[in-house]
């Protein structure tokens, strides 16, 4: 997505992020560290929000989708 949009001027609609490597609880220690490798999170173009569909998983970004504030 992000190579289409630099190169044709396609900007994606949304862009799902993922963690990488073992995870970190930094800084929130509240949050358990092994959470964050398999989380993943649906980053909306602006200005539209990622909402959770009240369904799925809300761990996964599949589970969200772009809306309107």
């Amino acid at each position: 997505a992000l190579v289409a949009w630099v190169e044709q001027g396609k900007a994606p609609d949304a862009i799902v992020a993922t963690a990488r490597g073992k995870g970190s609880n930094l800084p929130n220690p509240e949050v358990p560290a092994s959470w964050s490798p398999t989380r993943t999170r649906l980053l909306c173009a602006y200005p539209q929000v990622a909402r959770y569909d009240g369904k799925g998983d809300p761990e996964k970004a599949a589970s969200f989708n772009c809306v309107a504030p």
